[in-house]
């Protein structure tokens, strides 16, 4: 229980106590217009947001084993450090008149009832990397769920600060566009619910901000407490340090906590708990941490991170934790025992259901495609695997070239075939009449790809409903005339050899026309991807799978129609229906690799011939989610924490083994 109390000259020290006893977890690790909504309909938008939220971290909480097998004992009290507002500020109100001191301490858990009973709900939470913010973050938005069923209030949203730019964007503008990203169910119900003040950003990682950034995010984050914004923000100890002096602003009203050190005994407990009865290996590493408590390898394990790390790594019984003791530096300890995580994790099966036809990944295997992707997040300056962004690890000529002879054969193909059955070839065989007019359209497509391709990158999903839609219809039409006018250029330079300039124009003009509304109606159907109910990695794949699906035999028939009654009026029906069936397969092949999940297939082909991913990466992903390797965090994966991914980085370039 938390207790406010007055300072007295005889009892100064006393002035605001946080009396709190809990049990504590392992750590582990409005831009454009909006629609307004009632308040039933906001405040229902608002109960299912909340549901989502639950299920999304309670899932990933069981994930992580954060309470196995048995809770790491971590505290957090207020910081000393020069970071904090006038306690009668961050208060409400002075008692009685005289002056406050912040004195706050308390367990993990514990840090909902401070939130709770702070008058403005506005937390900081430091720590050294490691310390277990991301968990404390991840416990607060679960607790403040509960509460929240209780006495209402707004929806605690935990996410990432890492792609904010306070210069560019404001706070309400970001979260905005993070919750459409996240849960894109939300549409422009989430404008209305940030509005509304429904929305407690619980916002993670301010040290992921570029450094020239902090001050101006600290300004902006107390502008928006001084709003009466409820927020709870994460961030490295000395990186906050840094942005408040030199931005000289604190966050008025906000308290500001720091996670302690775990402590020796901790430590040794949280050790001791994961080994089987009478196995010894650890006694060595007890005994030296009891006789150097301020010792390098006490300093070291005095954060979660390095002791859940201590205890993976060490965890089969052939191994000899006794190694630790002869390292000189708590670095040098926490590099050996990242390099030690991927193999040790992958010695085992995963937790989970298993079976016999479950993934098993050899540990080298693992760490080369572990570091891969690494190194492709560290180029791409995030901390986000999406699944629908690695074809930014394919040179754009590949995907260009791929889809370019696909496309272009098949053209060539249609083309060859009508003309053969119309008598146009003059005597050529029909391979090489096909041969002949592919060539221009493989390039023109490849061209055509390149730029369509890098737009088309958004998960979705299959909307068929034309009431209050049809502008956007007109407007989807309107933008998928420029590559209708492409498909007219190619379809002019592939048959004007064979029918002459005139009659090559009106094909060439119709089928353009025709792939371009084709294209839009399939544009039209498809909107971003609705999974509030499940946003997972897998479940957006899924959706987007039908998606392509759905364009293929859209764009198929389309074509198929299109171009069959085209070429038929103009050479005869048996031309007409060999252009048909070329059209068909053509569109159908152009629409359901023009989505996310088709690009995907490409890059996920391409990465597989090089050896950088496995053949079937996302089941790789969700093993090594379930492994702990990778945390998921919405409908993207993060690895466990970025000192994993940076040791990764560091690694794969000092063994000039970094994929190019």
């Amino acid at each position: 229980m938390l207790r406010w109390r007055r300072r007295t000259p005889a009892r100064s020290a006393n002035t605001v106590v946080g009396d709190v006893v809990g049990t504590v977890i392992q750590a582990g690790h409005i831009q454009g217009p909006v629609t307004i909504h009632t308040t039933e309909t906001a405040a229902d938008e608002a109960d299912a947001l909340a549901e989502v939220v639950r299920r999304q971290w309670a899932d990933e909480a069981a994930v992580r084993l954060l309470r196995q097998p048995e809770p790491l004992r971590l505290r957090w009290s207020t910081t000393g450090r020069p970071v904090t507002g006038r306690p009668a500020a961050v208060l409400g109100a002075a008692v009685g008149g005289r002056p406050l001191r912040l004195r706050l301490h308390g367990f993990l858990e514990d840090v909902v009832e401070l939130v709770v009973r702070l008058p403005h709900r506005q937390l900081v939470v430091l720590g050294e990397p490691g310390a277990g913010k991301t968990v404390l973050a991840i416990l607060l938005t679960l607790g403040l769920l509960q509460h929240r069923r209780r006495a209402g209030g707004p929806v605690p949203v935990m996410l990432a600060l890492a792609s904010w730019d306070p210069d560019a964007e404001h706070l309400d503008t970001w979260l905005n566009r993070r919750l459409v990203e996240e849960y894109p169910a939300l549409g422009d119900v989430a404008a209305t619910l940030v509005a509304a003040g429904r929305v407690m950003p619980i916002l993670d990682g301010l040290d992921e901000i570029s450094h020239a950034r902090h001050a101006a995010a600290i300004e902006a984050l107390d502008r928006a407490g001084a709003g009466g914004r409820p927020f709870a923000v994460t961030c490295r100890s000395s990186e906050y340090e840094a942005a408040v002096a030199a931005g000289g602003r604190v966050l008025a009203t906000a308290a500001v906590v720091e996670i302690e050190p775990v402590g020796v005994e901790d430590a040794i407990a949280f050790l001791a708990a994961g080994t089987v009865p009478g196995d010894g290996r650890w006694n060595p590493v007890y005994a030296h941490l009891r006789a150097h408590p301020h010792g390098p390898l006490a300093a070291a394990l005095s954060t979660p991170l390095a002791v859940w790390l201590a205890r993976n790594a060490y965890l089969h019984p052939d191994t000899d934790p006794a190694d630790l003791v002869g390292f000189t530096s708590a670095h040098a300890i926490e590099n050996h025992l990242l390099d030690r995580l991927i193999p040790s994790l992958y010695r085992r099966v995963p937790p989970g259901p298993t079976s016999r036809t479950s993934p098993r990944y050899a540990p080298a295997d693992a760490q080369r495609w572990l570091t891969f992707l690494a190194t492709h997040l560290h180029r791409q300056h995030t901390r986000d695997l999406a699944w629908w962004q690695l074809h930014h690890a394919v040179p754009p000529p590949v995907t260009g070239t791929i889809y370019g002879l696909g496309a272009g054969l098949l053209t060539g193909l249609g083309v060859g075939l009508a003309g053969d059955a119309a008598g146009l070839a003059g005597g050529l065989p029909l391979l090489m009449t096909a041969f002949i007019a592919a060539l221009v359209p493989s390039v023109v497509f490849g061209l055509i790809v390149r730029f369509a391709w890098s737009a088309r990158h958004i998960p979705g999903r299959t909307v068929v409903r034309l009431y209050g839609r049809l502008r956007q219809l007109a407007r989807t039409t309107g933008k998928r005339l420029p590559f209708g006018g492409c498909i007219s250029v190619v379809v002019v330079l592939a048959t004007t050899w064979l029918t002459g300039f005139g009659t090559a124009l009106l094909l060439g003009a119709g089928s353009g026309f025709a792939a371009a509304v084709v294209a839009a109606v399939a544009d039209w159907s498809t909107v971003p991807v609705d999974e509030l109910s499940a946003p997972s990695p897998v479940s957006v794949l899924r959706a987007d799978r039908s998606v392509a699906r759905v364009r293929a035999l859209t764009q198929g028939i389309g074509l198929m129609a299109a171009v069959g009654v085209l070429v038929g009026v103009v050479f005869g029906d048996i031309a007409g229906l060999a252009a048909a069936a070329v059209a068909a397969s053509a569109g159908a092949l152009a629409g359901g690799f023009d989505s996310a999940w088709g690009l995907f297939q490409v890059a996920r082909a391409w990465l597989a011939m090089r050896g950088q991913l496995p053949r079937d990466c996302i089941r790789f992903l969700e093993d090594a989610h379930r492994r702990g390797v990778l945390r998921q965090a919405g409908a993207v994966y993060q690895f466990r924490h970025a000192r994993l991914q940076d040791r990764l980085v560091h690694n794969g370039d000092s063994d000039g083994a970094t994929p190019s």
